[in-house]
């Protein structure tokens, strides 16, 4: 993952980067069950909020924000 990551001065972050799905999809080929679906996602504990999900769509969380 971090060779087709991309710096956070990238003047592309934020946008799509075709390495690092090409990545994540052979991952997921490789091993599937590291890979949560969305129907298992309400049982998920996370470490750190979500940003993109709301209450009710994961068990919970351990620490609201990412430390600074």
């Amino acid at each position: 993952l971090k060779a087709v990551a991309r710096p956070t001065k990238d003047p592309n972050l934020g946008k799509v980067n075709e390495k690092l799905e090409g990545v994540i999809a052979q991952l997921s080929l490789e091993n599937s069950r590291a890979f949560l679906t969305e129907a298992e996602l309400k049982n998920r504990v996370f470490y750190h909020k979500p940003a993109h999900l709301k209450q009710g769509e994961y068990a919970g969380y351990i620490y609201e924000f990412i430390g600074r």
